[in-house]
């Protein structure tokens, strides 16, 4: 959540400054993390922080999630904008 209210106050009239963008964001990133627990096999694992360590198993669902989360995030948050007056 940090980096969405860094972007939302000090970057507000970004493009990725908006609700719609926020929230695509925020849904795809679940959706990476859950598939990519489901296909490691870790749904039922207990966690990093219950077992003090993080397994190379979690470790390569992190990864494949982020990466998820950056491949499917890209193209589903942006679409044609207006060209914006310049000042």
């Amino acid at each position: 959540m940090a980096p969405t209210i860094y972007v939302f106050l000090g970057r507000p009239r970004s493009e990725s400054a908006t609700l719609r963008n926020a929230l695509i964001g925020h849904v795809v990133a679940v959706a990476a993390g859950v598939a990519t627990i489901a296909a490691f096999g870790l749904w039922h694992s207990r966690g990093s922080v219950k077992r003090g360590y993080l397994t190379p198993l979690q470790a390569g669902a992190a990864a494949v999630g982020v990466g998820a989360t950056l491949l499917w995030s890209s193209p589903a948050a942006t679409e044609p904008q207006p060209p914006r007056p310049s000042c």
